[in-house]
């Protein structure tokens, strides 16, 4: 019988989705922005800009890395170095948003 839900391709398409959907966002608002304060000067408005796509990125591809795990836990016993290469490519998203969340309140 065939599967109707496939975590393997939830996850790749969570992990689409955590790179693009909060770039595409920042990229907005920071576009509106300075479309409305042409003269600003102060940078805050753009730290938590930044800061919660971050945030979203880093939740997005926690999901993605999840749905990820399952998949590979539901796969027969010898696995293979592509299944394990895969899920660390599915946590590279997080790493990379982690570091910046750190970065960003560390100060």
């Amino acid at each position: 019988m065939r599967q109707l839900f496939s975590y393997r391709r939830a996850s790749w398409t969570v992990f689409a989705s955590a790179w693009l959907l909060p770039v595409g966002w920042a990229w907005r608002q920071q576009a509106q922005l300075e479309n409305a304060y042409p003269l600003s000067t102060c940078g805050m408005p753009i730290f938590s800009i930044y800061a919660l796509a971050a945030i979203v990125a880093a939740v997005l591809s926690a999901a993605a890395l999840t749905l990820g795990i399952v998949a590979f836990r539901r796969l027969p016993l010898p696995s293979t170095r592509k299944n394990v290469a895969e899920l660390l490519v599915l946590a590279a998203p997080l790493a990379a948003a982690l570091f910046f969340i750190i970065a960003l309140f560390a100060g």
